[in-house]
């Protein structure tokens, strides 16, 4: 994979091995103290905390770990990250994970620096955080995004309430595609759902500025076309692990109800029929766009990396 650099605002390395080419450059710019935030502990187990931990040392940094950062962070862990913030007097958070790890860290940044209880100040004052501690983001799972925006989702226990609370953004994240490379299959599927759902919503929904827009690589097809790709097809009625289901077939081919029923389930355990389905409707959706456009000259390219030739090739055997 190419490696490159952009910032929307968040500045983003992306390639193999970048960690060990930009980390240590970012860490000149901030203090001393550094919190290394991580979830459950499987970074430890595949090594990339031990990697983190040997660029923090070698730039100079003291670290504190922040860890057990669970699925879906509660409103009390963002506490105890903030409280431990405080205590060690630390100048900058280093998120590695995925989505509930840097949204938990993005809050605990903001959290660290406020007087007031985060949630009151926004949910009861309607004001929201103008500062916090720097942090950036290290990803080890794709799906969510989060590493690009200051919002998160945080579960309050004690007031029976999931939702958004605005934080801080991160100056910068890494993606190595090497680090996503330990997560289980299922995981991954689920986060590429989690991708499409959010397209999709641009793409089928209504919106003040009218119609979205629609062209070949949008990221609905490219989200549904891995999707595709990544769920091989068994022909036994079951994906080997015995966990996603390949549905009866339906008028001749198989089709997961998330597609056949107009996108009204967020069941994302449709494999290859599901997005294989959803796939065929954007491309036949474009194609009749571009024949009103075009004349009926269909020129253009639906698939990524080829035309017909790949629409053939996604036929159930």
């Amino acid at each position: 994979m190419n490696e490159f650099t952009f910032t929307y605002p968040t500045k983003v390395y992306f390639g193999e091995g970048i960690a060990q080419k930009v980390l240590g450059l970012e860490l000149t710019k901030v203090g001393k103290t550094v919190m290394l935030a991580y979830g459950g502990g499987s970074v430890k187990a595949n090594g990339i905390y031990d990697e983190m931990k040997e660029i923090l040392e070698e730039a100079g940094k003291e670290v504190v770990d922040f860890s057990g950062i669970m699925p879906n962070p509660t409103y009390a862990k963002v506490q105890e990250g903030a409280a431990l913030a405080r205590e060690k007097n630390v100048d900058f958070i280093l998120a590695v994970g995925g989505g509930s790890v840097i949204d938990c860290c993005k809050v605990v940044a903001a959290q660290a620096k406020l007087d007031q209880d985060i949630w009151e100040m926004e949910y009861g004052s309607y004001k929201f955080p103008t500062d916090g501690i720097p942090m950036g983001a290290v990803v080890t799972a794709s799906g969510t995004g989060a590493e690009m925006n200051s919002g998160a989702v945080i579960t309050c226990e004690d007031k029976n309430w999931k939702g958004p609370i605005v934080g801080i953004s991160a100056d910068f994240a890494i993606l190595d595609p090497a680090y996503t490379s330990y997560v289980p299959r299922m995981q991954v599927l689920s986060g590429a759902f989690d991708t499409l759902s959010h397209a999709m919503e641009t793409y089928l929904g209504n919106s003040e500025s009218g119609t979205p827009d629609r062209f070949p690589g949008t990221p609905d097809r490219a989200s549904a076309w891995c999707i595709y790709r990544l769920q091989p097809w068994t022909g036994t009625g079951c994906h080997p692990s015995g966990v996603l289901p390949v549905y009866p077939e339906r008028r001749g081919r198989k089709i997961h109800p998330l597609c056949e029923g107009g996108l009204r389930s967020r069941n994302c355990r449709g494999g290859r029929g599901g997005a294989r389905s959803i796939y065929q409707r954007m491309r036949a959706s474009d194609e009749a766009d571009r024949t009103e456009v075009k004349g009926g000259d269909h020129t253009g390219t639906a698939a990524p990396g080829g035309g017909h030739e790949q629409r053939d090739q996604m036929r159930s055997p």
